[in-house]
């Protein structure tokens, strides 16, 4: 087992690092994903490669929300014409 660090961008971009490591673990799973990790996967993740994208952009996309929340002002709230007592977008606060 070896440790890679590679850089994904907060759009959820791959460096060359990672690309060549996704590629890497693909070539060595011959593209399918393994059994031990397979409950973990969906339709949409047909290979090992599309499933590794899916989960580092999840993990990454997971990171950055919590990061904003946590650096958040508490009194802040979303503009009034934004939400509505339904939930619905776009309608005004009643």
């Amino acid at each position: 087992m070896r440790v890679v660090t590679f850089v994904v961008s907060v759009f959820c971009s791959f460096g060359a690092q990672a690309q060549s490591f996704i590629k890497d673990i693909g070539r060595v799973q011959n593209l399918f994903v393994p059994p031990s990790i397979a409950p973990e996967s969906s339709w949409a993740t047909l290979t090992v490669i599309s499933f590794m994208r899916m989960a580092v952009t999840m993990q990454v996309c997971t990171r950055v929300a919590a990061l904003l929340r946590e650096h958040l002002l508490d009194n802040f709230s979303p503009p009034a014409h934004t939400l509505s007592v339904a939930g619905s977008a776009g309608a005004p606060a009643a």
